[in-house]
C-alpha cells in the first residue's frame, strides 16, 4: 500500500514538472529618445504636439502592438528635438498624419521541401507622416513643411513573442531614424526662416 501511494506519488510529481514550462522572461525595452542630437531650436513661444492618426486596433494593422508604438516614438520625436526658444509670439504645431503597422502573411513552401525550409513569415510594412506647422496667435499659418517615410521587413516563421518583439522595435527604431532625417532636412529647407 506504501509503495503503490509512493509509486502514484512519483507519477503525479512527473507530470507535474513535465507540463511546466517556462516562459520567456519578460523584456523591457527602453522608449525611443532622440535628445542625444543637437536641438532643432525655433522662434516660436511653445511646441503644441498632436496626433490625428486613428489606429485601427485590428488587423491587418497590428502597431498597437508594438513595444513602443510608431506614434509614441514620432511624439518624442518632436518633444526630444523641437525646442521654442522665443522670439515671436507664434507656436510650433507638430501633428502625427501617419504611425502605421501593417502585417501581411507571406505564403510558405509547402511538403517535404516546407518541413526543411525556414520561410519567411510576416511582411511588416510601417509609415510615419508627420507635419510642422508655425501657427501665428490668431491661428493663421505663417509656415509649415512635412515628412513621409515608410520601411518594410519581414520576419522568419518560428519567432517566440520576445523576438518579434524586438523585431518590431528594432523596426520602429530605423523607422524613426528615417523620419529624423527627412523631417530635419524638410525643417531646414521650407522654415529655415524660424531656425534659430
Amino acid at each position: 500500500m506504501v509503495r503503490s501511494l509512493k509509486v502514484v506519488l512519483v507519477v503525479l510529481v512527473g507530470a507535474l514538472l513535465a507540463s511546466c514550462t517556462t516562459a520567456d522572461p519578460v523584456q523591457r525595452l527602453a522608449p525611443f529618445r532622440f535628445d542625444d542630437k543637437p536641438p532643432l531650436r525655433l522662434m516660436v513661444t511653445n511646441l503644441d504636439v498632436q496626433s490625428r492618426y486613428m489606429p485601427p486596433l485590428r488587423a491587418p494593422n497590428v502597431e498597437h502592438q508594438f513595444p513602443v508604438t510608431p506614434e509614441n516614438a514620432m511624439r518624442q520625436w518632436a518633444k526630444d528635438r523641437i525646442v521654442p526658444s522665443g522670439g515671436s509670439q507664434s507656436m510650433a504645431r507638430f501633428i502625427v498624419l501617419e504611425a502605421s503597422a501593417v502585417e501581411e502573411a507571406l505564403p510558405r513552401t509547402s511538403g517535404v521541401r516546407g518541413a526543411l525550409t525556414t520561410d519567411q513569415a510576416e511582411r511588416y510594412s510601417t509609415q510615419a507622416a508627420a507635419v510642422l506647422e508655425i501657427v501665428d496667435p490668431s491661428g493663421r499659418i505663417l509656415g509649415t513643411t512635412e515628412a513621409r517615410v515608410s520601411l518594410s521587413r519581414t520576419i522568419p516563421e518560428g519567432a517566440t513573442l520576445n523576438e518579434r518583439e524586438k523585431f518590431w522595435y528594432s523596426l520602429t527604431g530605423d523607422l524613426m531614424a528615417q523620419f529624423d532625417r527627412e523631417m530635419e532636412a524638410t525643417i531646414r529647407r521650407y522654415l529655415v526662416n524660424w531656425l534659430q
